[in-house]
């Protein structure tokens, strides 16, 4: 008896006009990898993009693609098998939105059916619709979905069916229906519900109708509508299986009497035998004798299988019959020894274990082979489709779903060289098209290993090196060497530690350490400094010729939160998060004991702001990396632009002064990205500051950066440890 066999038609249509394929459908049949093992049935998947479907096309082709390998490469039942698939499509679009984080996050529903023999299973998740047709009745999979009755934004924020892509943990339907000779399977988009119900669906669809398409044609004409028919038909020598008749009773005349006494005759076994208790009691009758069976014969085997056992039996036997004479008697052969017996079955136990772990494990390497050797090809149609693309969003998403693959093929285990070349390849055409510069020499200079350390600021003035210490309130000082490319050793006289939290200055104790910068000499201050402010608006001076010492007590007076601080040219610029005000201290002086004046007028929250630079114009760093650039105390237009990844946790802000020879620029640590961004004064990105790949850790935790573009040196803290880094300069 052959297969039911099936046929399937694919509709697509774009603006009114139907294609001869489309992407996010996939159908396909799995024969067997080897003579005795099951089939996996036929699988159709069809993707439904949300939203806007530009860029879509290769997208739903490695979902339906990664749908169809994790299904056939699977083991266990059907439903499992779906579901596996369905979550192997949802980690990989995941994937990809995290990779692409710069654009808006991609989601799509998902409908997958397997036929195995006359068992349709269906699985489902986010907007998705399949219809069963029998006997020109149709039913919808699933039959009350929100995706079907609302907006996609009400079915999320309603906590239904998620679609994949926007969550790792998938909720699934999952349907079983029975297929028989002349039905058919709809596998269609979601907005095909709005506009035929389900008679227009079954009158379209139960059997060939050349006008079928031109309706469809007619109906959705400003719409992209794709779908996919199957239809079951059956084999040759396929056996119809006859509708079932009712049984009626025997006559008497048509069956003789029965020859012994007390047994219904066969007219009234027969009435009896439709009765529910009856068939019970069958088969109640038929599990006892099946148990009674499989006892006997199993204690029958356990006997024989213990040594000695055929022999006690053999004696026992002979001791039961009758007497006889000696001569009579017969020689009663000495049986094997059954440990041999037992030794062997042992033995095939362990050989036919070990062979079928063997057949797993080649079976486990053919499939981990087939889905490297698909990646590689995958990976190499990306970089081609990268290649060719004229738009840089093309071109990047293209290599994006290359890295994807190409990290899942690395970390496979019968990954080899050329796995190497063609990540190698996909990196540097990702590096180039984010105008990533790797720095490849970044030699650690001092590491802050006491607990409780939090490094915070950076302050770097010719050989001169100041540090931080926000968490223990401490202020360090180190130099550089000669060739700058390492710190001097401390004399053992020379303390490190320059100023402390707790120490006593002038008859005040310094409470939390809050900011420091190097104060240029200008109008009115003819030499150049360290300054720390502390919370309490304390505000100190280092020079190297002259020591320490408290200036006067206005700032103390003036300021109650004190968040950021930065000088240009002698004067003192303090962010003041209470006051949400920058003041500015003119130098007097030198010493900054007049009454500040107020900076700005415009009106910004700046208890957002993370950090601050001066460089005649001041920048404000904010918290979700907005940058504010004020003039003259005025804002004035500007913006971030011509960055692929948006910035996550911005920690500080540096900017180099305009030279002759080239004009300044801006700089930004990215803690979140791991990373340094460099952007003009007119907010248009550069290209930014990555380690060599595998190093990325080594800019975790980035709280400041020191940029000297003129001797090429980029001076960074993170992770409470002091580097340094050789930039090339464009």
């Amino acid at each position: 008896m052959s297969e039911m066999v099936t046929r399937s038609e694919q509709v697509a249509m774009v603006d009114g006009i139907r294609l001869a394929g489309v992407s996010n459908i996939l159908v396909a049949e799995q024969v067997a990898k080897l003579p005795f093992a099951r089939t996996r049935g036929r699988l159709y998947v069809l993707v439904e993009p949300m939203g806007d479907r530009a860029g879509w096309e290769g997208l739903c082709r490695e979902i339906a693609q990664a749908v169809h390998d994790e299904y056939y490469e699977s083991s266990g039942s059907v439903t499992a098998g779906l579901r596996r698939a369905l979550e192997r499509a949802n980690n990989l679009l995941c994937e990809m939105n995290v990779a692409e984080s710069r654009r808006a996050p991609r989601w799509a529903g998902l409908s997958a059916v397997v036929i195995k023999g006359n068992d349709v299973f269906i699985a489902q998740t986010g907007p998705a619709l399949v219809y069963v047709i029998r006997s020109d009745v149709a039913m919808r999979y699933p039959d009350d979905s929100p995706w079907l009755d609302m907006s996609p934004r009400q079915a999320m924020e309603e906590g239904y069916a998620a679609p994949i892509g926007l969550r790792r943990e998938l909720s699934l339907d999952l349907f079983h229906t029975q297929l028989s000779v002349g039905d058919s399977i709809v596998l269609a988009e979601s907005q095909v519900a709005e506009f035929l119900d389900g008679e227009e669906i079954a009158q379209t669809f139960s059997e060939d109708d050349p006008d079928s398409t031109r309706r469809l044609q007619a109906l959705f004409a400003d719409r992209d509508l794709s779908l996919l028919v199957i239809r079951a038909g059956a084999g040759e020598g396929t056996a119809i299986r006859p509708t079932p008749r009712p049984l009626h009773p025997l006559s008497a005349d048509a069956v003789p009497p029965p020859a012994w006494p007390d047994m219904p005759a066969p007219g009234d076994r027969a009435v009896e035998g439709t009765g529910p208790q009856t068939l019970l009691r069958n088969l109640g009758e038929r599990v006892a004798r099946a148990f009674a069976l499989v006892g006997t014969r199993g204690r029958l085997v356990w006997r024989r299988m213990l040594p000695g056992s055929e022999r006690r039996r053999l004696e026992k036997e002979i001791r039961r019959r009758p007497t006889v004479f000696p001569q009579d008697q017969p020689a009663m052969r000495r049986p094997a020894d059954d440990r041999l017996v037992l030794i062997g079955m042992v033995a095939g136990i362990v050989v036919l274990a070990v062979a079928g772990y063997l057949l797993l494990r080649w079976q486990g390497e053919r499939v981990q082979l087939a889905r490297y050797e698909s990646d590689l090809g995958h990976i190499a149609m990306k970089l081609e489709e990268a290649a060719q693309a004229s738009e840089e969003a093309i071109r990047r998403q293209a290599l994006v779903e290359a890295s994807v693959l190409a990290n899942r093929a690395s970390a496979s285990p019968v990954a080899d060289e050329r796995i190497e070349g063609l990540s190698k390849d996909v990196n540097q055409e990702l590096d180039a098209v984010d105008q990533v510069v790797r720095l490849y020499w970044l030699p650690g200079l001092r590491q802050y290993e006491e607990a409780g350390t939090a490094m915070t600021d950076l302050v770097v003035h010719g050989i001169d090196v100041y540090t931080l210490d926000s968490g223990l309130g401490r202020v360090y000082k180190r130099l550089f060497n000669p060739i700058m490319d390492g710190l001097q050793v401390l004399d053992e006289h020379v303390p490190e530690v320059l100023l402390r939290t707790g120490d006593l200055r002038d008859g005040l104790t310094l409470g939390r350490l809050r900011a420091a910068t190097w104060m240029p000499p200008g109008p009115g201050r003819e030499w150049g400094s360290l300054l720390v402010l502390d919370e309490s608006g304390a505000l100190l001076e280092y020079e190297p010729s002259a020591g320490i010492r408290m200036l006067p007590a206005a700032a103390r007076a003036q300021l109650q939160d004190p968040r950021a601080m930065a000088g240009y040219e002698g004067r003192l610029l303090v962010l003041d998060a209470k006051l949400n005000q920058i003041l500015v201290f003119e130098p007097g002086d030198g010493t900054y004991g007049q009454a500040p004046a107020q900076y700005t007028n415009a009106d910004l929250m700046l208890s957002g702001v993370v950090d601050m630079a001066v460089d005649g114009d001041v920048y404000l760093l904010y918290a979700d990396g907005l940058v504010v650039k004020l003039r003259g105390g005025e804002q004035t237009a500007f913006e971030l632009s011509g960055l692929a990844t948006r910035v996550k946790n911005p920690t500080s802000i540096f900017v180099t002064p305009d030279r002759p020879e080239r004009a300044g620029s801006i700089y930004i640590t990215d803690s979140g990205n791991m990373r340094v961004l460099q952007f003009t004064k007119d907010g248009q990105f550069v290209r930014q500051f990555l380690p060599q790949r595998g190093s990325e850790d080594l800019f975790a935790g980035l709280t400041s950066v020191y940029v000297d573009e003129t001797a090429q040196k980029m001076v960074l803290l993170g992770g409470n440890e002091l580097r340094m880094a050789n930039v090339p300069m464009e």
